[in-house]
């Protein structure tokens, strides 16, 4: 008998964030985006020094995707009007972090302590 594996019963548990006057729901993360992020990481591996604001920033945007995917009125402009720097830590440790650690790529957190020299693994 054949084995068979119901792809639309596997999902991940709902993780909904409120934000502004939205509530997003952050689980279902494309694996197109998953894509990006190993590419960011990556290229910024491979730099001989990159800085924390640059690593901030580099997630910031993943973030902006991650929303605007679960959301399309969700931009760079809304995220500034509506996400201070606390939340923006929350949306990176509940987008970027599970992602990396799946992939077996997670980020130390000498990377995100200030300007690190990178090493290739």
């Amino acid at each position: 008998m054949p084995e068979i594996v119901d792809l639309k019963t596997l999902k991940p548990d709902d993780i909904i964030i409120e934000l502004g006057d939205k509530k997003i729901n952050i689980s279902n993360i494309p694996f197109e985006v998953a894509l990006d992020i190993i590419d960011k990481v990556d290229e910024l591996r491979e730099e001989k020094d990159y800085s924390k604001r640059k690593l901030l920033s580099m997630f910031r945007d993943i973030v902006i995707k991650v929303l605007h995917e679960a959301d399309p009125e969700i931009d760079e402009k809304w995220v500034r009007k509506n996400v201070n720097a606390f939340q923006m830590m929350i949306l990176i440790d509940k987008i970027v972090n599970p992602i990396l650690k799946g992939l077996g790529m997670g980020v130390t957190t000498q990377e995100t302590e200030g300007n690190v020299s990178s090493k290739k693994k």
